[in-house]
């Protein structure tokens, strides 16, 4: 199925490309929440007389992401967990607790702003997290993880 991107996404393209979707990724997800438009001559030519500020609005959503980015990397994430002597922990450390320790520190994210490469967190130690406020923005941020007494 052919769309128009109406915002950029990550690993699909940028505001105005063309691009090949699966049907259900178009219907379920990018249609409702108004990221795409069918690729249609109609919808070419109302796309290209909204193409400016389709643009404009992409460039300011990186430049507050960029913005909120910097107010992140401010931020020095602590968190607390049970663990055994030998420093595993007792569960484990995800996005849900980043997203705790962020609030805790004064800063706003959300679970799917959370990237964790390495899975969860299993360890006491300084582990590296990186925070995705858009996809075009990425920032890492230090976490310690102390166990509790």
């Amino acid at each position: 199925m052919k769309v128009i991107l109406q915002e950029n996404i990550s690993n699909l393209g940028k505001v105005g490309d063309v691009v090949d979707v699966r049907p259900g990724f178009a219907r379920n997800f990018l249609l409702p929440k108004s990221k795409v438009m069918l690729a249609t001559p109609a919808n070419m030519e109302i796309f290209d007389k909204s193409r400016d500020i389709l643009e404009k609005a992409a460039l300011q959503l990186v430049v507050d992401a960029k913005a909120r980015g910097e107010e992140l990397a401010k931020l020095t994430l602590a968190l607390e967990s049970l663990a055994s002597d030998e420093g595993k922990l007792f569960g484990s450390i995800g996005p849900r607790e980043v997203v705790e320790a962020v609030a805790m520190a004064g800063g706003k994210i959300t679970k799917q702003e959370v990237v964790m490469p390495d899975g969860p967190i299993r360890e006491v130690g300084t582990h590296e997290v990186a925070l995705m406020p858009h996809a075009d923005v990425t920032i890492t941020v230090t976490l310690t993880v102390t166990a509790k007494s």
